[in-house]
């Protein structure tokens, strides 16, 4: 709210009567500060200057900015138990809840047992109980052996407990639910003996044994020799864990698996390889040399080594052989090669053969070395007619036609050359040449051409055309094939069918029934719908012919195929009418119905309201046009949206003070009767309004108390130590009085004043201010 002040500032002399200097009247925001805020005031007729500073704070037990709020702390019952925070609302103290703070937290004292967790849940106590209790309270011990399934694993056996439960485990497993193997092979607890390797498993455990022993803790004897260990022909002796092998001559080893190397010892003579076998070994004699040990001479001449007659002689450990003539070698097994010395003559060619040779005589000439003519005519050499004519060491043959070749047997091929013509064939045969003509010619060479026409071959009606080898049919229409006897189905082809029309097949023909919009023979021709009589088009729409239909061009405010439909514009989006217009639709069209400040048919101009005969603004205010509406910029003392409401109302003036309209005080001001004074001619001589507020102490200060009179006027009645109409001045200590110096020019006096629970502070910095009245506006 607002604070008017008027400060009437007063030279006080020793001797009444004071002389009053001056009146400071100002207006201020009522607003809880504890931040000091300077105000100048100044008079310029009297050239007077006032500094102040002022500050409000509120009474105690009051919050907020404008200090009414209302809280005083309570702990009792009746009342209820609380603090107030910084803005006075309620602060429930510690296990207090509601509005009043007047009820008892149900978790204040906890119902709940076992651990459980207390919330209030609708001003109701509610118990969150831990996992191993249930009830209301919690009370209540959960049985998880018998919730289903067994939290015990492995086969361990489940027994409740208050609270919890446990795991009586199976031999093997251990933890809390079971679920952990017993390691007994870590803890020591097998009974694997002999050495044996114990291995854990999951519950159990299982002895590896060592060699020799058996049963589930290797403590039983195994008998080896049961399979046979003992290889090669060995004796298995059993003994408590173990065995032994002994073995046959040529092996050794604890199996006998062994082999004892006898080349070691190099049993073999004459120089003999030895070569040791598993359990034995070999000796590899030297040529003439036999036995066992290679200690025995071989006989060769036995075996006859000798070749091609050789006599042999035998030797210890060897042979010799003794060659008859032609031959060489150890054996007499090498031929003397004769050719070396080229005895065949006339370029005959040396055979050398196992012993001997051979003369190999070229053509036309004999004897052992080659070397007499042979006369070749006598034995006719020459085919087919040829003549023989002989030379030395050869002859000559002299074809007949047809033939070719050395000896005239060799065919003539006539077929190389091409003879046949227009594509005959021709076959070769010994001697001369025949050719097949193809189809359309004939002739030896197939030069002639044959004349098919003359048969009439061309079916249907078909004209037969004659060329060269061949011949032609010119078919009719709708038929096909060389003959003309194929029907050509013209319902496949994509020409002949248009525009989806039905095609059914003939023998060279076809016909065609057309889709709605087409005629012609092959349905090619457009129906244009648009020139029949029957109408098309509905509400003005314009025909447009299609290929095999139409379409309609619909004016505004019609649709569909025929322009049948109307259009409903009102709920097209964006809407048609614009700024607020209410959209109306009709057969056809629509209408806007405009809010106030639009015009035009979609609603979307703007009113000049300012532009009409009559200017809405009253008492000279003047209109200014805006989109959709106009604003009023009043004269000074009127307000309104239209400048119709006076600010000079009745009763603005108090005591029956005049409401004029002033330039110079920004718009209103009172002409106070005699002896009232202040803005709105609130203030008489000496006096203050007590019924501002319905604590009469509040306005009379510093302890002062408000009196009413009979004349209807109200006096303060100051305490000891204050003066003033509201007992705002304290008394100035005599030495400053009597100083010399001017009382205007006298220290700082304070003064206050309390409107609705605030309290204004007024700290002025040179003279002596006077608090009249003061009036919150709110």
């Amino acid at each position: 709210g607002y604070l008017y002040i008027t400060v009437m500032v007063t030279d006080r002399d020793p001797i009444p009567p004071d002389d009053p200097m001056d009146t400071f009247s100002a207006t201020l925001i009522a607003k809880k500060s504890a931040t000091k805020t300077n105000l100048e005031l100044s008079n310029p007729t009297t050239s007077h200057r006032l500094i102040l500073a002022y500050w409000f704070s509120c009474y105690d037990k009051y919050y907020g900015q404008d200090c009414n709020t209302f809280c005083e702390p309570h702990n009792d019952n009746a009342t209820g138990h609380y603090t107030c925070d910084s803005n006075g609302g309620k602060v429930c103290m510690e296990g207090w809840m509601g509005d009043s703070c007047k009820q008892l937290r149900p978790c204040l004292v906890s119902p709940c047992k076992n651990g459980g967790t207390c919330s209030d849940v609708g001003r109701v106590a509610n118990c969150a109980c831990p996992a191993n209790f249930t009830g209301s309270r919690c009370e209540t011990d959960v049985n998880e052996c018998a919730t289903g399934a067994n939290p015990c694993l492995n086969g361990g056996t489940c027994e409740n407990t208050f609270g919890s439960y446990m795991c009586i485990c199976s031999p093997g497993f251990t933890g809390t639910h079971c679920h952990l193997d017993v390691d007994e092979c870590a803890t020591g607890i097998s009974n694997c003996s002999n050495g044996a390797t114990c291995v854990n498993g999951f519950g159990n455990y299982s002895c590896d044994c060592s060699p020799g022993f058996t049963g589930t803790h290797c403590d039983e004897d195994f008998d080896e020799c049961t399979t046979s260990p003992c290889v090669n022909g060995g004796t298995c002796t059993n003994s408590f864990g173990n065995f032994t092998c002994q073995c046959k001559p040529g092996y050794t080893g604890g199996l006998c698996d062994q082999d004892v190397d006898e080349c070691l010892t190099s049993p073999c003579a004459n120089g003999g390889t030895c070569v040791n076998t598993f359990g034995s070994y070999t000796c590899l004699c030297l040529p003439g040399f036999t036995g066992r040990l290679c200690n025995e001479d071989i006989n060769e001449c036995l075996k006859s080594p000798c070749s091609n007659g050789a006599t042999c002689i035998n030797t210890f450990g060897n042979f010799t052989c003794e060659c008859t003539s032609g031959y060489t070698g150890r054996l007499c097994n090498k031929d003397i090669n004769e050719c070396l010395k080229s005895p065949c003559s006339n370029g005959a060619t040396c055979i050398n053969t196992f012993g001997n040779f051979t003369c190999e005589c070229t053509s036309g000439y004999t004897g052992r070395l080659c070397n007499k003519d042979i006369n070749e005519c006598l034995k006719s050499p020459c085919s087919n007619g040829g003549t023989c004519t002989n030379t030395f060491g050869n002859f000559t043959c002299e074809c007949t036609s047809g033939y070719t070749g050395r000896l005239c047997n060799e065919d003539v091929n006539e077929c190389l050359k091409s003879p046949c013509s227009n594509g005959g064939t021709c076959t070769n045969t010994f001697g001369n040449f025949t050719c097949e003509c193809a189809d359309g010619y004939s002739g030896r060479l197939c030069e002639q051409d044959v004349d098919e026409c003359l048969s009439s071959p061309c079916s249907n009606g078909g004209t037969c055309l004659n060329r060269p080898g061949s011949f032609i049919c010119s078919c009719p229409s709708g038929l096909t094939g060389t003959l003309c006897d194929q029907d050509i189905n013209e319902c496949l082809s994509p020409g002949t069918r248009l525009n989806g029309a039905n095609c059914t097949n003939s023998f060279g023909n076809f016909s065609c029934q057309c889709s709605s919009g087409f005629t012609g023979r092959q349905c090619e021709l457009d129906i244009d719908e648009c020139l029949q009589t029957s109408p098309r088009c509905a509400n003005g729409g314009t025909c447009a012919n299609t290929a095999g239909g139409f379409s309609c061009r619909c004016p505004s405010g019609f649709s569909g195929r025929l322009c049948e439909l109307d259009v409903d514009e009102c709920a097209t989006l964006p809407a048609p009418c614009k700024n607020g217009g209410t959209c109306e639709n009709s057969f056809g069209n629509f209408s806007c119905h405009c809010s106030s400040g639009f015009s035009g048919q979609f609603c979307d101009k703007d009113v000049d309201e300012c532009s009409l005969d009559a200017s809405p603004c009253q008492n000279g205010g003047t209109c200014k046009n805006n989109f959709g509406g106009f604003t009023c910029e009043c004269q000074r003392g009127f307000n309104g949206s239209r400048c119709q409401e006076s600010l000079c109302t009745d009763g603005y003036c108090a005591n029956n003070g005049t409401c004029t309209l002033s330039a110079d005080s920004g718009g209103m001001k009172c002409l106070c009767l005699p002896a009232f004074s202040g803005s709105r001619c609130e203030l008489g001589p000496d006096w203050v309004n007590c019924s501002d507020s319905s604590n009469t102490s509040a306005v009379c200060l510093n302890g002062g108390s408000c009196q009413v009179a009979p004349t209807g006027r109200h006096r303060c009645s100051c305490a000891p130590g204050f003066s003033g109409a509201a007992c705002e001045l304290r008394a100035v200590a005599e030495s400053a009085a009597n100083s010399g110096l001017d009382a205007w020019q006298k220290s700082i006096i304070v003064s206050s004043a309390s409107v609705a629970g605030c309290v204004l502070l007024v700290a002025v910095v040179a003279g002596v201010a006077l608090v009249k009245s003061g009036r919150l506006s709110r």
